[in-house]
């Protein structure tokens, strides 16, 4: 089915931004920074000349941020209190956007599911209120999942998704096609309230979304080079929650020991780092400021 006239406005804005990113080569220091560039680079060939709506089901995305749950993940939600929370917060986006359905609950799919159990885990291992949050600090968001279930789940406050430039504009297209609130551009004209803030410079994150509500980063933080982990960790300062997810090791880094010595720096938290049993040789990691 063709696109409606909204539906091809927001597909023009999505190109016309991505066709204006500067180019992207190979060459980076580590591994990790050449694969994300191709990664990049196919992600824009085919927003450009493909579907957008169509954009979860493309072999980039199931190969970067699409993740086929475990059943575990599902049952758990389901025996959680809140499961008629969840229940609705995690109902597909169609029809606006076209993703395969997950097969014990076909109103959702397997990575909403995958995103929802993360906060279920937030929630069972730290006294946090979505409702009562002003601020989350995503750093690496995917394609905008796990902001737009925040949303659902009730969060009211900015939402800063910190991540590549690529990355943002498809967060921006994702999140303004199914009407959630995205700031302007201009960081200065932000409400203090309800607003999606999506950003790639560290010199853009504003003192306003530091020390305060919640940073997440799973599968995110533990991907890039130390140096630019305590550069972001700098910044962030001391929220008040934590809510990560790391591979044991990723390329030379051992994280088990980067994050068991991150957690002795910040004493003045509990924490709650654990193997995620169905997925061997990935962590948890959840703080809460002791107050």
């Amino acid at each position: 089915m063709p696109p409606n006239p909204r539906e091809e406005k927001l597909i023009n804005n999505l190109r016309s931004k991505i066709s204006s990113l500067p180019g992207l080569k190979d060459g980076g220091k580590y591994l990790s920074e050449d694969l994300w560039v191709r990664h990049c680079i196919e992600l824009k060939n085919n927003l450009l000349n493909k579907d957008p709506r169509e954009f979860l089901k493309w072999d980039v995305m199931l190969k970067t941020m699409y993740h086929q749950t475990d059943e575990v993940e599902f049952n758990f939600l389901k025996s959680h209190p809140n499961w008629e929370l969840f229940k609705k917060a995690i109902k597909r986006e169609f029809p606006v956007f076209h993703s395969v359905p997950y097969f014990a609950y076909r109103s959702t799919n397997s990575n909403t599911v995958h995103h929802a159990y993360h906060i279920a885990q937030l929630l069972k291992y730290a006294n946090i209120n979505i409702n009562k949050l002003s601020t989350v600090f995503e750093f690496g968001g995917g394609y905008g999942n796990m902001c737009r279930l925040f949303f659902n789940l009730g969060f009211k406050g900015n939402y800063t998704i910190f991540d590549l430039p690529i990355f943002n504009e498809l967060q921006r297209y994702y999140l303004s096609s199914l009407g959630l609130p995205l700031a302007s551009d201009n960081l200065n004209n932000i409400k203090k309230t309800s607003n999606i803030i999506l950003m790639s410079d560290t010199k853009n994150i504003l003192d306003d979304f530091c020390n305060k509500g919640l940073f997440i980063g799973t599968w995110s933080i533990s991907e890039v080079p130390v140096y630019f982990r305590k550069k972001i960790f700098k910044i962030i300062g001391n929220p008040d929650y934590f809510l990560l997810a790391y591979q044991n090791n990723f390329e030379e880094v051992d994280n088990v020991k980067y994050f068991k010595s991150f957690c002795a720096e910040k004493k003045n938290y509990l924490w709650h780092d654990f193997e995620i049993e169905h997925l061997k040789g990935n962590r948890y990691l959840i703080g809460e400021k002791i107050k």
